[in-house]
C-alpha cells in the first residue's frame, strides 16, 4: 500500500512541542492535527506523539482507519527508535 505525504502546515513551541497539520495526503484523510512534546527524561528526551484523523467514506472510511490505527503508532515507534538510535552514535 503505497502512502504519500504531499502538504503539511507546522507551528510549535521549540524546544518543547511540535505540531502540525497535514493538508494533503495519499491515500486521503481528514487531519485533525498531531503534536509532538518533548520532556526531558534523565539523559534523554521522552516524546509523546499524538495524530488525530478520520478518512472519509470515498477513501475507505472505518475499515482503512482500522488498518491505518494499527500501522501509524508502529510506524511512529520506529521513527522514534531511529532517531534514538541516530542520535546514541
Amino acid at each position: 500500500m503505497g502512502q504519500g505525504l504531499t502538504g503539511a502546515r507546522r507551528s510549535g513551541r521549540y524546544p518543547h512541542s511540535y505540531t502540525y497539520l497535514i493538508v494533503k495526503s495519499v491515500p486521503a484523510f481528514e487531519h485533525e492535527g498531531g503534536t509532538l512534546t518533548f520532556t526531558p527524561d534523565g539523559d534523554g528526551t521522552h516524546v509523546d506523539w499524538v495524530s488525530s484523523y478520520t478518512h472519509p467514506a470515498k477513501g475507505g472510511g472505518k475499515a482503512v482507519e482500522a488498518l491505518t490505527s494499527r500501522l501509524l503508532p508502529w510506524n511512529f515507534r520506529a521513527i522514534l527508535d531511529g532517531c534514538a538510535k541516530v542520535l546514541e552514535r
